[in-house]
């Protein structure tokens, strides 16, 4: 195997570069494939660290002080992820994870993806005497990664980024989350492999939620979400309004409240799954793939 690496966090000399020469695959690539750090200034991502992938026809910004969450991929020019009032990507010193109310977390989200937990994640959560135990959606998202590698395989074309992220405290739980973002020169996927391990001597529990995010073009009215859905049931009253449309959106519409719905998906013999999202006149798309044995009773969480 032909490899190179760079360590674009946490080594003695930190690179800013990973150089990709002659990929294999070369024909009509809009762009050099390349890895590239970069640091952003001004406002509130001001400080920021990216870890910008670029396959040459697809591109995506990487976010090492967010817990490895990606903030957009852009595919031959078309911009995927979604338009948050947050002017981000933000810098975690000024999102108030723990402040009382529990919604702080809110003050930094506008990711494509964002992972929640790993302590806890989901709505806050209060003590007897009112005072806030666990924000939302728990600290991984607003937790920086100490290492980041950058590796490119020539003979495979496959660009890789490894990074690693803590959520540690003294006589308390030790969980680190290690991430593998993968594509190939010349691809329109993107996959990503992640594992939590606990190092030390006790037992521990973690959750672990993908905050996955759409807006505009792929998410407008009369977009259509696809899914093999076993058992579908409404989150609330308000949800359960709108089940017999479950998989259609809507036009904006101001105050509205949200729709969520718990689903158990179907699967394959080796339990692989999928999600499509395409856009009302079905010219564009984005799918996720997924193996549910991978995940707890192949549940997924819905928003429409």
């Amino acid at each position: 195997m032909a490899a190179t690496m760079k360590v674009l966090i946490g080594g003695e000399a930190n690179d800013t570069e990973l150089l990709i020469s002659r990929p294999r695959t070369s024909d009509n690539l809009g762009s050099k494939p390349s890895v590239v750090k970069r640091s952003l200034h001004g406002g509130l991502h001001g400080g920021m660290e990216i870890i910008e992938v670029d396959n040459g026809r697809l591109k995506l910004w990487l976010l090492p002080q967010r817990g490895m969450g990606i903030w957009k991929i852009w595919r031959d020019g078309i911009e995927i992820g979604w338009q948050s009032p947050v002017r981000g990507p933000v810098h975690p010193q000024y999102v108030p994870v723990h402040e009382e109310s529990g919604l702080g977390w809110l003050a930094g989200f506008d990711e494509l993806l964002c992972r929640c937990g790993l302590e806890s994640n989901g709505e806050p959560e209060f003590d007897a005497k009112g005072k806030l135990k666990y924000p939302l959606h728990g600290r991984i998202a607003n937790l920086p990664a100490y290492k980041v590698e950058a590796h490119y395989d020539s003979d495979t074309d496959e660009i890789r980024v490894e990074g690693w992220v803590e959520e540690t405290r003294f006589k308390s739980q030790q969980l680190v989350l290690k991430t593998a973002v993968t594509t190939k020169v010349g691809s329109s996927a993107v996959h990503i492999h992640d594992r939590v391990s606990n190092p030390s001597a006790m037992p521990s529990r973690f959750q672990l939620l993908y905050h996955i995010n759409f807006g505009a073009p792929m998410l407008e009215a009369g977009a259509e979400i696809i899914a093999p859905v076993k058992t579908l049931v409404p989150r609330t009253q308000r949800a359960e309004e709108g089940v017999g449309e479950w998989s259609i959106v809507r036009a904006p519409q101001a105050g509205f409240q949200e729709q969520v719905y718990f689903m158990e998906l179907l699967g394959d013999a080796e339990g692989k799954s999928q999600v499509l999202l395409r856009n009302a006149k079905g010219t564009l798309g984005v799918g996720l793939h997924f193996n549910l044995s991978e995940t707890q009773k192949g549940e997924i969480l819905g928003v429409a």
